[in-house]
């Protein structure tokens, strides 16, 4: 306790952050790798009663050694009869999202032939498609290094509609990798509907809803729909109307919406607890240690300090507790950044000579203005 005293009576700062990088809020890697074809399940086509070879393309951050990382499952649009996982926009959109740090499996999925009609059929297969892929991801959680607490659905159009009733309805089908589960912590809805909105009950996944209000394709009123459904039901919501904007206005969305997308993507599942308190490298005994915490903008935050860490204790929704109790000392408290919406403060220390052999736990609660949010992942420091 005395050692730990010595430390923090040195403390220079605590203030905002120079702007940095942060893995799932910014493109921190330069390149991805593409696993291209990976059969991810197969089913039968309605149509041909053929049984169909489901494939997805997995996309990697390149150079990445994390040992658990967050996933999506992307799903194109086509209207149910056309596109596939190569056409441009999935291929930039998986791409964007794989160089903030995500791994993305862009799927193909069962279409109809151009002559049909689409009906809920259609739809249900493709959505029972695209749970057999969130199955898959956690199947193989540990071949691909996925975090299998960390995967969300996203897809444009006729995708949109496969992600939202994949999320919403309990139906598994079997498309494959029975036994896994297929939920999605969270879903992006890029410019599609939910023909039954009631099937969102309170406590499903979160919901980003972008849609162009001149839509002539999907109308905006499918949007609206959904909004005021997750609203009923109190299922978390971001709703992003682009004024004058007709169907799959990418440029639009990309320019304006994609950091909303990762941002909510960050908040909602919690990665805060994975990236969000680091150290900079280069700390020795004497000189200077800076730590940074990230995370939801406004929040306020708390760093402490133990000497050793402990076993992990669950702390309910907040996460775990890694410091040990007997030798926590609060080290510094601030407020985070009004913006972006994924902030970042910093914190100095003053290191003395003599604390070579030394070791420290750290760890930071962050709280919203009414409660506390989530714990980070302890870090420790060595001299």
């Amino acid at each position: 306790m005395h050692m730990l005293r010595l430390v923090l009576a040195a403390l220079l700062l605590a203030g905002l952050a120079p702007a940095q990088s942060l893995r799932y809020r910014d493109p921190v890697f330069a390149t991805v790798d593409v696993s291209s074809n990976l059969a991810y399940g197969s089913a039968v086509d309605r149509f041909t009663q053929q049984t169909v070879t489901l494939l997805l393309d997995l996309y990697e951050p390149r150079g990445d050694v994390a040992a658990e990382r967050a996933a999506i499952v992307l799903v194109h649009g086509g209207g149910f009869t056309g596109g596939n996982k190569s056409v441009a926009a999935m291929r930039r959109t998986a791409t964007d999202l794989a160089r903030a740090g995500y791994v993305v499996a862009s799927i193909d999925y069962r279409l109809a032939p151009s002559s049909s009609q689409v009906n809920a059929a259609v739809i249900r297969d493709a959505a029972h498609d695209m749970k057999a892929a969130l199955r898959w991801l956690r199947r193989f959680a540990t071949s691909w290094r996925i975090d299998t607490t960390r995967i969300a659905g996203m897809g444009s159009s006729a995708g949109a509609f496969t992600a939202l009733d994949a999320a919403y309805d309990a139906d598994e089908g079997d498309s494959g990798n029975p036994g896994f589960d297929s939920s999605q912590r969270c879903v992006v809805d890029l410019w599609g509907a939910l023909a039954e909105t009631a099937s969102i009950d309170p406590g499903e996944a979160p919901l980003f809803i972008v849609h162009g209000t001149a839509d002539p394709v999907v109308p905006f009123s499918g949007a609206t729909s959904l909004r005021d459904r997750a609203q009923l039901a109190g299922v978390p919501f971001e709703f992003h109307p682009l004024q004058g904007a007709g169907h799959a206005p990418w440029d639009l969305y990309w320019t304006t919406k994609f950091a909303d997308t990762l941002a909510f993507l960050f908040e909602r599942m919690q990665l805060e607890r994975v990236v969000g308190l680091a150290a900079d490298p280069g700390y020795a005994s004497p000189g200077t240690l800076t730590l940074r915490t990230h995370g939801v903008a406004n929040d306020l935050w708390l760093l402490a300090i133990s000497g050793s860490g402990a076993t992990p204790q669950p702390l309910g929704d907040l996460g775990l507790l890694v410091l040990d109790p007997s030798s926590t000392i609060v080290a510094a408290m601030g407020t985070l950044p009004a913006t972006p919406r994924i902030a970042s403060a910093s914190y100095s220390i003053t290191i003395p000579s003599g604390m070579g052999g030394s070791s420290f736990t750290w760890q930071v609660v962050q709280s919203s203005s009414t409660a506390p949010r989530s714990l980070t992942d302890g870090i420790v420091t060595a001299f």
